[in-house]
């Protein structure tokens, strides 16, 4: 957990306007988390903070792929949560 953690989320979206976004205000939308196979260990720290922000019923989608991810955040179904060293190159849809 000592990455740095990103939220991609679509570009028309009200939450680019912060610069640092607290999980709470995720929550509206939904978010897109990785699928727990990709890395059991970080999925289950991710969950528990999740959980500890009430979030854990917000989750909309497990993505098999990070880039997975970033394409269904694009169609506006949540904000995907990331690290830059797992997706560097996020795409001009979302931010």
């Amino acid at each position: 957990m000592r990455r740095v953690w990103m939220a991609a989320i679509p570009e028309e979206h009200a939450l680019p306007q912060f610069g640092e976004i607290l999980l709470d205000r995720l929550a509206a939308d939904g978010v897109i988390t990785f699928a727990q196979r990709l890395h059991p260990p970080l999925y289950d720290r991710v969950l528990r903070l999740m959980q500890s922000a009430h979030l854990g019923a917000h989750i909309a989608y497990r993505a098999p792929t990070p880039q997975r991810g970033r394409s269904i955040c694009a169609t506006g179904r949540g904000a995907f949560l990331y690290t830059f060293c797992a997706l560097p190159d996020v795409s001009s849809e979302v931010i």
